[in-house]
């Protein structure tokens, strides 16, 4: 707290050096404060550590308004009242106390829109760590899954080395039922994936808003993190598509392989009855 000292001297009113420098002193302190978090973080752990410094820098300063408000107004008084000799030093001291007051009105609206911001990037920060969690989660669960459902017999069924950069080699030697229940699991993995693009859409766009308030070397870090996992996510996208044709293609090709067998039985069945028929007419005739 800083007094304003009235001298009362043959009716002239003097304001202290002492008040103000005191208040120099003061906004100095402030404005350094205001600069130690001049940029805003990225972590919700340490954007919540700097909304409750601002927070508590405001409080310091609301309770120096009334105050500095007073001082100005009777600062404004005693010009008014002062004569000759006594008006000089005043308006110095006033012209001194108008330039603190607009340094303070400078630190009010910093830590105004410092506020805004963190208000704005507390909510961004966390969907943005939250997102990239759950969609990196979710992204080695079906990268596993895939991996698990092609571990099947070598012998029976040709293997890809990685399941996530090429299509898997499906061939008709696969059994029926196997190729069913991998057709199915595709396709439910393929739901999936769809369900997931707003997720995706939300977390580049959380992504982007926060570049907008972050220092450029922190919005470089999440570009870079925002491109793994949309990276990751479109390759487990085309890995899927390529998996589901693939076993598509298989599964008519089988059907229709099937299809094909099975005439070509009865047909041999039917060749195989007229044989016998006619050896049997031989066979009687010769008797």
């Amino acid at each position: 707290m800083f007094l304003l000292l009235l001298l009362l001297s043959k009716h002239t009113l003097i304001l202290t050096s002492k008040d103000l420098d005191s208040l120099e002193v003061w906004l100095s302190d402030m404005e350094q404060k205001m600069d130690e978090i001049s940029e805003i973080a990225i972590a919700p752990d340490d954007l919540n550590e700097q909304s409750n410094i601002v927070g508590d820098l405001v409080t310091a300063i609301t309770e120096r308004d009334a105050q500095i408000t007073a001082v100005i107004e009777v600062g404004r008084q005693l010009c008014r009242q002062a004569t000759g000799d006594e008006a000089l030093p005043l308006q110095y001291r006033m012209d001194q106390l108008k330039r603190d007051s607009c340094r303070y009105g400078d630190i009010m609206l910093v830590a105004d829109e410092k506020l805004q911001l963190l208000a704005k990037a507390i909510p961004l920060s966390e969907r943005f760590h939250e997102g990239f969690d759950a969609v990196m989660e979710w992204v080695e669960a079906v990268e596993e899954d895939l991996i698990q459902i092609d571990s099947t017999d070598l012998d029976t069924q040709t293997q890809v080395d990685d399941e996530l950069r090429t299509a898997p080699e499906l061939t008709t030697a696969t059994p029926p039922h196997q190729l069913r229940k991998q057709r199915e699991h595709n396709a439910e993995l393929s739901a999936a994936i769809l369900t997931y693009v707003p997720i995706v859409e939300q977390f580049k766009s959380d992504v982007k808003a926060l570049q907008e308030i972050c220092v450029p070397e922190d919005g470089v870090k999440l570009g870079e993190l925002a491109d793994e996992i949309v990276a990751k996510y479109d390759d487990m996208r085309k890995a899927v598509e390529a998996r589901g044709q693939a076993l598509d293609s298989i599964v008519d090709a089988t059907s229709g392989l099937g299809e094909r067998l099975e005439n070509f039985v009865q047909t041999l069945q039917g060749a195989s009855d007229r044989l016998r028929q006619n050896a049997s007419t031989i066979l009687r005739e010769t008797k």
